[in-house]
């Protein structure tokens, strides 16, 4: 788990239109914890942590650690293909158009692996 959680939960809280005092109301922690973890004070949040706020979103606890990990694969999967195709489009051999929706669609892939494996470990 990284400190991407941080930035996962802010987005979930952002998406329904809370404020930090509003998740802090519905999750039973505090405003200065919550805080510190959507900043990265707090890389790895206790369990009992996760799981008031994954309730609090009505989210299962699981799907927020395996979200963030699936953003830094995903990150890190652009960075990659970005640096592999450099050489490429410094020679001429591409456009930078086209390395960047190869690097788009194998990002999106990673994601599709991740979202299968969430579906089937909820599931199971």
């Amino acid at each position: 788990m990284s400190t991407d959680i941080g930035h996962y939960i802010r987005r979930e809280r952002q998406k329904r239109g809370w404020t930090l005092d509003d998740l802090a109301e519905r999750s039973g922690l505090s405003r200065t914890a919550l805080s510190e973890l959507e900043t990265g004070k707090v890389a790895r949040p206790r369990l009992s942590t996760l799981d008031k706020i994954g309730k609090a979103l009505h989210m299962d606890p699981r799907v927020l650690e395996t979200s963030a990990a699936e953003e830094e694969e995903s990150w890190d999967t652009l960075v990659r293909g970005v640096q592999a195709f450099e050489p490429a489009v410094k020679k001429g051999t591409i456009t930078a158009g086209q390395a960047m929706a190869f690097v788009m669609e194998s990002t999106l892939d990673v994601t599709r692996k991740h979202e299968e494996s969430t579906r089937k470990d909820i599931t199971a």
